[in-house]
């Protein structure tokens, strides 16, 4: 025990002083449970984007092509079409022709006016005149229609499905024999 004493009374005559308690520092558990954590949610962050990524490339390989996506929705309404009012009836065909423009041919149809979207196609050297034609025909007796509350009967009906129809043809065939060429 004197030797303890001893000890320490050479330390006090020396300037050095007693050690003291032991400085604990905090546990690396939790600094090292949070940073897995982090980096499993970063992982897991990284790979549902991945996945949702892949999703959207199978879809896209997989989607229908505009013009069998219009044509479809156009018969789906010559079945409907009896039992819809007249401007209803014309509004939803020119919705799925104007549609059908945008994703077919990147034309900005569904943002346009009958009359703006003419003359913007008519700048275009990609339609032939037929389809010009035909497309003109079409919008203007839609507008009749939507604007001047012109009441359709089974018949006109029909030729304004038609119309539509021949458009999306048109322009699917312009297609076919641009790209072969």
């Amino acid at each position: 025990m004197n030797t303890a004493m001893d000890a320490q009374l050479f330390l006090l005559e020396s300037g050095f002083s007693d050690i003291r308690d032991v400085i604990r520092f905090a546990s690396p558990w939790p600094w090292l449970i949070t940073a897995a954590l982090a980096l499993a949610f970063i992982l897991f962050y990284w790979g549902w984007k991945r996945y949702q990524f892949r999703q959207a490339e199978i879809r896209a390989a997989y989607r229908e092509p505009p013009h069998q996506v219009a044509e479809r929705e156009l018969e789906a309404l010559r079945k409907e079409g009896p039992s819809l009012e007249s401007e209803m009836f014309s509004v939803r065909v020119s919705r799925v022709l104007r549609h059908y423009l945008e994703d077919a041919l990147s034309l900005p149809a569904p943002e346009r006016t009958t009359e703006e979207f003419l003359n913007e196609l008519s700048d275009k050297n990609s339609f032939d005149d037929d389809l010009r034609e035909r497309l003109s025909s079409f919008l203007q007796q839609n507008d009749l229609v939507k604007f001047a509350r012109q009441d359709l009967n089974t018949e006109q009906r029909s030729e304004l499905l038609d119309s539509a129809l021949r458009v999306i043809r048109a322009t699917v065939s312009q297609k076919e024999s641009a790209g072969t060429s």
